[in-house]
């Protein structure tokens, strides 16, 4: 994928949710998620050398969040990227 990086003018870069809990080690970690950091390191190189716009998106739960376990969601312990963990970017 990294050996032919090329924007077109108008293109963004968009980064989805790229967080340290979902990689090996992490809150809520998911198979092999640290091989995508390669590739996106190279993504956001070659945007940054043709000026193009970057956006990284992420998802995090405030204390009382719905997905905590005393509002019905998942073990306070299990979850990732709370606004006090450092699970999160």
């Amino acid at each position: 994928m990294t050996d032919q990086l090329a924007f077109q003018d108008g293109d963004v870069l968009l980064l989805v949710d790229m967080q340290k809990d979902f990689c090996p080690g992490g809150a809520l970690p998911v198979e092999n998620g640290h091989l995508i950091l390669p590739d996106a390191n190279a993504w956001l190189a070659q945007a940054q050398q043709q000026n193009i716009p970057v956006y990284a998106s992420r998802d995090w739960h405030p204390q009382g969040h719905n997905s905590f376990v005393e509002e019905g969601g998942l073990d306070d312990d299990d979850m990732p990227c709370d606004d006090g963990r450092s699970g999160r970017i």
